[in-house]
């Protein structure tokens, strides 16, 4: 069993050497600039691999009764549209810039509705996403959600 952790360990460090968004991510609500802060408070993103040029977003946030919410969404790296598991109906293209930037637009009727442009920090420890977009009320704006690596 030991033995099964260890190359757990091993491939978990090997897929993060891949890509430095891959790993888990706690939300810094006093450096982030958002509309409902409370909302965010707590909140984890997990990135890994999904095999190929996908990668697995997981977003874990904490409810008000103690628990935790996860919601999941595949998403790929071909700079395509694909289907947003998460919100029905729209559609995500992810555009990597290099290997610590990309842009993601979210798009509803092919329409664009929102981006964000993800960076990570020369050192990795820091992921910066800046969404422009509507906030949780509808309205349009840009939001600063800085992530610290776990």
């Amino acid at each position: 069993m030991r033995k099964v952790f260890l190359l757990f360990i091993a491939a978990t460090l090997v897929a993060s050497a891949a890509d430095p968004m891959f790993g888990t991510w706690k939300f810094n609500l006093e450096k982030s600039k958002v509309g409902n802060p409370s909302a965010w408070k707590g909140r984890l993103m997990i990135i890994e691999s999904a095999g190929g040029d996908a990668y697995r977003s997981v977003f874990v946030t904490p409810t008000a009764d103690g628990k935790t919410q996860r919601t999941e969404e595949i998403r790929y790296l071909d700079g395509k549209e694909h289907p947003r598991s998460t919100n029905p109906g729209e559609t995500i293209v992810t555009r990597t810039i290099n290997d610590h930037h990309r842009i993601l637009i979210f798009k509803k009727d092919g329409k664009e509705t929102s981006s964000m442009d993800s960076t990570i920090s020369a050192d990795g420890k820091v992921l910066t996403n800046v969404y422009k977009g509507p906030d949780a009320n509808g309205k349009q704006g840009e939001q600063l959600r800085v992530w610290d690596r776990q």
